[in-house]
């Protein structure tokens, strides 16, 4: 059933895209979904459905301290390459199966949204409206 959760879908298509193949130049079976918003069941769900793919979900959800403890692990020699690191220590708890009816209604909006999209930096760009948010450092 397709959820009401328009706040996380506007979200999700701007961190997205909306299209894996946009981003990346090639189709992905399935993705990583790591960092805080992995702990939960909500925005797993709602990327996975956005994108139209699986997405493996770590044990580990922090995936930088991770990845940094494998890169000294490898530095001192416990394990000959980051590689073999990984495949000892990433493991998968869980995959997000993408709701494919909830894909199709994605897609079908996804236009839509870029336009408003495009319209509303218009109006910040013509200081008719003001930014909820600005880069560090701009």
């Amino acid at each position: 059933m397709f959820s009401s959760h328009s706040g996380e879908r506007g979200v999700r298509y701007s961190k997205s895209s909306g299209n894996p193949e946009e981003i990346t130049g090639t189709t992905l079976p399935t993705a990583f979904f790591c960092g805080g918003a992995a702990k939960g069941f909500l925005w797993p769900q709602i990327v996975s459905d956005v994108l139209g793919i699986p997405l493996r979900i770590p044990v580990v959800k922090e995936a930088t301290s991770l990845g940094a403890a494998l890169s000294v692990a490898v530095g001192v020699g416990i394990y000959d390459s980051l590689e073999e690191a990984a495949g000892q220590a990433a493991k998968i708890e869980r995959t997000v199966e993408p709701d494919l009816e909830n894909h199709e209604i994605y897609q079908k909006y996804y236009g839509r949204w870029q336009k408003v999209h495009a319209y509303c930096m218009k109006m910040v760009e013509d200081e008719l409206l003001k930014p909820m948010w600005h880069a560090p450092g701009l």
